[in-house]
């Protein structure tokens, strides 16, 4: 008799085993493949199941560095759901027969190894993730609109960051001064202290490359634990 979980399980594995390990990749957590790269950016492939029961479900794909701060969620962005990468289309998969269980799968696999694995493999450091990043002088992207980088305010909370590991001081500041704009008007507790973190951030860059160093050094350590990443 035919048995979904099992089956779903099952290939899980198999993706993990004859794709993705050759990659770096490992499981996380029962649903989410994941990889650390050496500058410290956590990837991650999410197979999402339908809350609504059944066996549908979806895949994300994100990549999360951690010299952002990160609290003890994980957030999709910068990433998207891989089929609205491959097809612009936020269909789900399914798994309730073996048949549409492996024509499942076998798409999965298909567009992870034509987008996924590249958007990876092109966002392993700070310097990377800014080349995909920028704009072209056509105003294009490297993968165009295919990532999100992150909603109104926090996306230039993230860049502050990014940019200060890349050693990028003054686009640093440009983006944490926006980002204090955008949330300085917001009376909510969480607006403000993300703006106060702002002009933290800033006043550490002006002092000198020690104080940047072991910001960024302090901001790792932290992500790692409220994600629970230390020994992972």
């Amino acid at each position: 008799m035919f048995d979904p979980k099992k089956y779903y399980r099952l290939s899980l594995n198999s993706l993990l085993d004859n794709n993705l390990k050759q990659f770096g990749f490992s499981f996380f957590d029962k649903n989410s493949i994941c990889r650390m790269t050496d500058d410290e950016v956590f990837q991650r492939i999410v197979f999402i199941k339908s809350q609504y029961g059944g066996q549908n479900f979806q895949v994300s794909i994100s990549f999360r560095p951690m010299y952002c701060p990160n609290d003890e969620y994980f957030t999709s962005m910068p990433g998207n759901s891989l089929r609205v990468i491959a097809t612009k289309s936020d269909a789900h998969w399914n798994y309730s027969t073996e048949q549409m269980g492996d024509a499942s799968f076998k798409d999965i696999e298909k567009l992870i190894n034509k987008y996924a694995i590249p958007i990876f493999n092109s966002t392993q450091n700070s310097l990377d993730i800014i080349s995909c990043y920028e704009r072209n002088l056509l105003g294009q992207r490297k993968f165009g609109n295919k990532i999100l980088w992150g909603t109104q305010g926090w996306e230039d909370f993230d860049f502050g960051h990014i940019y200060l590991r890349a050693g990028n001081k003054s686009k640093s500041i440009r983006h944490f001064k926006k980002c204090y704009k955008e949330f300085k008007s917001d009376n909510r507790d969480w607006a403000q202290v993300a703006a106060n973190d702002c002009l933290k951030a800033i006043k550490i860059i002006k002092q000198d490359n020690n104080s940047i160093a072991n910001y960024l050094a302090d901001t790792i350590k932290k992500s790692k634990t409220n994600l629970k990443l230390e020994n992972w």
